[in-house]
């Protein structure tokens, strides 16, 4: 019985499979993007992060940084959910 239930939501269940792994996705940059801002930033350890940045907007402002994984955490959080 539960596997004709199964076979008549294929798509549905198809479909429900690539959105969860797509949030798994988009959910797991987060707990490491605070981290590295923590190392990078705070205890001012340069890494991969702050010479991104720097190369992309050339910016070299704690204020800055803190921001944009800010608004990069948002961002991810947002896509979950639309």
């Amino acid at each position: 019985m539960l596997l004709q239930y199964i076979k008549a939501q294929k798509r549905e269940l198809f479909f429900t499979n690539i959105y969860g792994a797509l949030a798994a996705l988009f959910l797991l940059p987060i707990p490491i993007l605070i981290p590295l801002l923590i190392d990078e930033v705070l205890l001012a350890h340069p890494g991969k992060i702050t010479e991104t940045i720097n190369m992309l907007f050339g910016q070299q402002e704690a204020w800055f940084y803190i921001a944009f994984i800010l608004v990069s955490v948002v961002a991810l959080r947002l896509s979950v959910f639309i």
